[in-house]
C-alpha cells in the first residue's frame, strides 16, 4: 500500500502538495478537530507525519489507524 496513492485518492481526506514527497492534510488525530490546512504534513519517502498545531506525530501507521484505514505501510528506511 503506497502512502502517495492514498492521500492522493483521498482516503486520508483533504490534501495539498507540499513538496516532492510532502503532503499538508487534515490532522488526523481524533482529539484535534482539525479543519483547515495548514498545520499537519506528511512526508511520503519516510512515511511519518507531524502536526504543529497539536503535536501528533509519529508513523503514518498510526495515523491510518486513526482513519480506521486498514492495512499498514512498510517501514521506511
Amino acid at each position: 500500500m503506497s502512502l502517495s496513492d492514498l492521500i492522493e485518492g483521498g482516503e486520508l481526506g483533504v490534501w495539498q502538495r507540499a513538496g516532492d514527497d510532502e503532503y499538508n492534510i487534515l490532522c488526523p488525530n481524533p482529539d484535534h478537530p482539525d479543519s483547515r490546512l495548514g498545520s499537519c504534513f506528511v512526508n511520503t519517502s519516510k512515511n511519518v507525519f507531524i502536526c504543529y498545531s497539536c503535536d501528533a506525530k509519529g508513523h503514518a501507521n498510526r495515523a491510518l489507524r486513526w482513519l480506521g484505514i486498514a492495512g499498514d505501510l512498510e517501514e521506511s528506511a
